[in-house]
């Protein structure tokens, strides 16, 4: 019994080349990838999102957070703590003004 070919799925992550190819090399990390996704984030955008769902996982200033979405609040929390530590984007650009 032979086994199949596997067919490349529609959600294969897609080539980061573009992006990598407009960074300094010394920029890039051991993780390639992810540095590119980082470094293509949209940080003003990222927040708009972080706080529509924040209103929606707090249903009008209620203390019942949604759990599983709070979760990705979190994650984004994470996300924008690690890319400022990394010295990957700036303060102001990942948090806005404080």
């Amino acid at each position: 019994m032979t086994a199949k070919k596997h067919k490349p799925s529609k959600l294969q992550p897609r080539s980061w080349d573009h992006i990598e190819a407009k960074l300094p090399k010394e920029l890039i990390t051991d993780t390639p990838q992810m540095d590119a996704v980082i470094r293509g984030i949209n940080w003003k955008l990222l927040r708009k999102q972080k706080q529509e769902l924040i209103y929606v996982a707090l249903p009008h200033g209620s203390a019942d957070a949604e759990p599983e979405l709070m979760g990705i609040v979190h994650l984004l929390d994470a996300l924008q703590d690690a890319a400022v530590s990394d010295g990957i984007a700036d303060e102001r650009a990942v948090f806005g003004k404080r």
